[in-house]
């Protein structure tokens, strides 16, 4: 994640890999460092298939992810989705699944946050 500092404002962005789904399951395609940003935004993106994704949350450290952030919602191949978090949490991850079982996809994180 690239961060910058000015002022009294810290802000970071940042993307995972781009993560293609093996299974019917729920995997995670990355997760990240939040104890410096309040607002948390995302912008996600499908190729092949349409996904399923939830965003978990963690305030141990990242230990673990007891805390469902945003529940799960679709990414369609043809529109992109943007959600935003502005609940503290020390640390979030994104995973996914296909819509329909045995339908890979590919799906593309970025994401933006700011310390307000």
């Amino acid at each position: 994640m690239k961060f910058l500092i000015k002022e009294h404002i810290i802000s970071g962005y940042g993307e995972f890999d781009d993560f293609t789904t093996t299974g019917s399951d729920y995997a995670t395609v990355g997760s990240f460092d939040t104890r410096l940003y309040k607002t948390k935004n995302f912008y996600f993106t499908a190729a092949g298939h349409d996904l399923s994704v939830q965003i978990l949350a963690s305030v141990d450290g990242g230990s673990t992810y007891p805390i469902v952030a945003e529940a799960a919602f679709d990414v369609t191949t043809t529109t992109p989705v943007f959600k935003s978090a502005t609940t503290y949490y020390s640390h979030v991850r994104v995973q996914t699944k296909p819509k329909s079982g045995g339908s890979n996809g590919t799906l593309s994180t970025n994401f933006a946050c700011v310390s307000f």
